[in-house]
């Protein structure tokens, strides 16, 4: 190969390390290498994506996703979906200012729901669910939790 040195190229840069676990799934990353090379009269920038894949990463904690809704009139003060990315089984936690009536809903980034509605009756405090995602996919996926006036979503990641 041609070595980064002149006069090949003037210099390198690097963007440094983007995590791109929402979209292209748990452990990959990608980085941007930039080089500038000089052409006399002209500088022309050359470079490459180039993803990198750490499989310890999402095994190196549990990642809690958390929303807090500060709106006190709303049902639902904050929720907690977790582990995520899950492996057979994502919980969701409910936090609820008063007792409400939920559905709670699982879609695959196409649209289409992949797991059976849960339509309960919850207490005010806090209240789990476990959801049964070992016949799903690896995949991205939103677990939507509806009230009679509020929807709320949140993605979470399936990686078994």
């Amino acid at each position: 190969g041609v070595p980064a040195t002149a006069p090949y190229n003037v210099d390198e840069e690097a963007s440094g390390i983007l995590d791109m676990e929402d979209i292209l799934g748990a452990g990959n990353f990608i980085m941007v290498d930039q080089s500038h090379y000089a052409i006399p009269g002209e500088l022309v920038e050359g470079g490459q994506f180039l993803k990198l894949y750490n499989p310890e990463t999402y095994k190196s904690s549990q990642i809690i996703t958390f929303i807090e809704d500060t709106d006190q009139t709303e049902s639902i003060a904050g929720f907690t979906l977790y582990p995520n990315p899950a492996n057979n089984e994502a919980i969701v936690s409910l936090n609820l200012n008063k007792a409400e009536n939920l559905t709670i809903n699982f879609f695959d980034m196409k649209g289409n729901q992949v797991l059976s509605g849960v339509q309960k009756s919850f207490g005010k405090g806090v209240n789990q669910v476990i959801l049964n995602t070992s016949g799903l996919e690896n995949g991205i996926y939103m677990v939507q939790i509806s009230t009679g006036s509020k929807t709320t979503r949140i993605k979470t990641v399936i990686l078994h």
